[in-house]
């Protein structure tokens, strides 16, 4: 019962998240694209009281995507961004959030930060630019040590 609740609560997340004429058309037009915005990632605290996600949009002046993590009760209030970034993953213990940072033309960045978002981004690993994507798999079970991978 528990995950039909979040279930719903997400799909509501990502119907929100698209504009209101492609909610109404079968069609997608340039300025419905300029507008979109997605959800990806959608996370469960370890206490299972809050979900982290991405959410992703265009940056029309730069044209180009861009990405910042949010964070909301998962009755689906108080939701609030924590930083930019992308592919969030929280440690065994609900501390910290591991994720990536990708500066265009710079390298990508994996750091992590505390969850209730005190203190600063601490670096866990810099990729060459090449890799836009930060493949987090999982944290060992007593989150010291971050598994990840490199296509």
């Amino acid at each position: 019962m528990r995950f039909a609740t979040h279930g719903r609560m997400l799909f509501a997340l990502l119907l929100a998240a698209l504009p209101a004429s492609a909610q109404q058309s079968d069609k997608i037009t340039l300025a419905d694209y300029m507008e979109w915005e997605t959800v990806s990632n959608p996370q469960l605290s370890p206490d299972g009281k809050q979900i982290l996600c991405a959410r992703r949009w265009v940056d029309k002046q730069n044209d180009r995507w861009e990405s910042s993590l949010y964070i909301m009760n998962v009755d689906g209030l108080r939701p609030r961004k924590l930083t930019d970034g992308s592919n969030p993953i929280w440690s065994p213990d609900g501390e910290w959030i591991a994720y990536s940072v990708a500066e265009p033309g710079a390298n990508l960045r994996i750091v992590r930060r505390r969850a209730d978002n005190t203190g600063s981004e601490e670096p866990i690993a810099d990729m060459p630019a090449a890799h836009r994507i930060m493949p987090l798999s999982s944290w060992s079970p007593d989150g010291r040590l971050l598994l990840f991978s490199l296509p």
